[in-house]
């Protein structure tokens, strides 16, 4: 919960109020992004990870950015060589 502290007992429920409101404003903000909320495919992205050895929260990425035709961004080396074994466009940070 916001604002509670992570110690059992101590009574205090608003050690981090500043965080909490921080919080609040970016999730408000995020609501004026222009995000597209993509259904993917979990068997796809199941086999892809088996046949990569990427994780499936890896896989996912690979998945959306191949099935969007989209540049894959990452600062996972790993998920780099992956994409680049798929001739996917991306971009190392």
């Amino acid at each position: 919960m916001f604002g509670q502290s992570t110690e059992r007992g101590s009574g205090n429920r608003n050690t981090y109020p500043k965080q909490k409101e921080q919080i609040l404003i970016a999730f408000l903000s995020a609501r004026q992004l222009a995000i597209e909320v993509v259904e993917v495919n979990h068997l796809e992205v199941i086999e892809l990870a088996r046949e990569t050895g990427l994780t499936s929260y890896d896989a996912s990425y690979l998945w959306l950015a191949l099935h969007l035709k989209a540049e894959l961004i990452t600062l996972d080396k790993k998920l780099l060589k992956v994409a680049q074994k798929q001739r996917l466009n991306r971009r190392h940070l």
